[in-house]
């Protein structure tokens, strides 16, 4: 130890400088007085570092751009943050794959750049719970009904959860473990019970309600001793069942009972909405909006008249047809017929007939189409005499 003390002390330490640099230094010291404020002693690893600084910054300002990959749109962020929020079990792959049906290509390593890792999946809540297993529930549960007799059947109700539709129900004064499992039997047939049916601890869910149960493979779920909370949904149907229907009226007896509730539950599947359905009825039903009006079309206005026109002018046809010499009476409307009609006027009327298209006249009995028609040939029309062969010989004209 003590050698290598002597090694230290015999080394020079000092910087050895020369007559040049001593110059330099004594030179700046008089043209800078400000140098000591200036002078930083620092290691040369720190040197290094910022030479490296300025080369990545001088480069960066001659490409004139951002540097690294374009940015990601604020909506597509905020779709992955909800998503990985709202899944904690997915990974950065299948949110890539869920991203990619949505037609947004996003690399898996933008993904796991953006959404939110979690320290450990949460638990689930209440309501998530119920919402997986709303399929699977099946509420069961007895009211009084009083009559007008003094008598008070019961009512039992078996209420799925799922589309909140009333399964099954009946009526009987006198309910029995017997009777109760018969209900759950007609209630679900065919091996389609339910697998956690909810009721609570009546005696009358006797063994042989146990025992029916049990052969179904279905697993009850009791609720606690005096807590009719626990059991929500059967409470909640039978509190509608008496405000919508049994408090407005007066029941006479059991068959009177059972045709009033059969009525409402078929206005209660079909018609009633329900707030935990998004305010639709147990049995989807479509929406029906005003129906829209007809469009305004000028060319399907029909004139008041011109339906009767078309008749006079269909027997004016097939008068002319069918080649008799008569004199066609018009219909009485005809006038305002020919006030509502505009004729053509052709540039070489016809010399056997006038101007005027509602005064057809014979030109062969001496009659100017000016001059003014008599009494009685007033109000109908002259078709010119024409010869046929085979003609009567004293059938000139005749009057229609």
């Amino acid at each position: 130890m003590r050698h290598q003390l002597a090694v230290y002390q015999r080394r020079d330490v000092r910087a050895h400088t020369r007559v040049a640099d001593r110059l330099l230094w004594a030179w700046l010291s008089r043209a800078w007085t400000g140098w000591r404020d200036a002078l930083v002693f620092v290691k040369p690893g720190t040197v290094i570092t910022w030479q490296r600084r300025r080369f990545r910054d001088h480069w960066a300002r001659l490409s004139h751009g951002r540097p690294g990959r374009p940015a990601l749109a604020k909506a597509v962020r905020e779709l992955i943050r909800t998503m990985s929020t709202a899944n904690p079990g997915w990974g950065s792959p299948r949110i890539v794959g869920e991203l990619a049906k949505l037609g947004i290509e996003v690399a898996k390593a933008t993904v796991e750049k953006y959404m939110v890792r979690l320290r450990k999946p949460p638990s689930p809540t209440s309501r998530g719970f119920l919402d997986n297993h709303v399929k699977d529930l099946v509420s069961a549960d007895f009211f009084l009904v009083p009559t007008v007799t003094f008598r008070v059947p019961f009512v039992f109700v078996v209420l799925a959860h799922a589309r909140r539709r009333i399964v099954h129900f009946n009526v009987t004064e006198h309910p029995t473990a017997q009777w109760t499992a018969q209900q759950i039997s007609e209630a679900f047939p065919w091996e389609a019970g339910p697998r956690y049916p909810i009721r609570d601890r009546d005696r009358v869910y006797g063994p042989a309600f146990r025992t029916r149960v049990e052969r179904m493979g279905v697993e009850e779920v009791l609720t606690a001793p005096r807590s009719p909370w626990q059991n929500p949904f059967a409470e909640r149907v039978i509190g509608s069942i008496r405000r919508e229907c049994l408090d407005n009226l007066v029941v006479l007896g059991e068959r009177h009972l059972r045709r009033l509730l059969g009525d409402y539950f078929a206005h209660y599947h079909a018609w009633r909405c329900h707030r935990s359905l998004d305010m639709d009825c147990p049995a989807p039903r479509p929406v029906h909006g005003p129906e829209p009006e007809p469009e305004y079309d000028p060319k399907l206005v029909v004139h008041p008249n011109a339906v009767e026109a078309s008749q006079v002018a269909l027997e004016f046809l097939e008068t002319v047809a069918s080649g008799d010499h008569a004199f066609l009476s018009f219909h009485p409307s005809l006038p305002s017929v020919e006030s509502s009609i505009r004729f053509p006027r052709f540039p070489h009327p016809s010399p056997g007939l006038s101007r005027r298209p509602g005064d057809i006249r014979e030109t062969e009995r001496g009659r100017r189409p000016s001059e003014p028609e008599s009494s009685a040939s007033a109000g109908r029309a002259v078709m010119p005499q024409r010869s046929t062969v085979g003609e009567h010989p004293h059938s000139t004209s005749g009057e229609i």
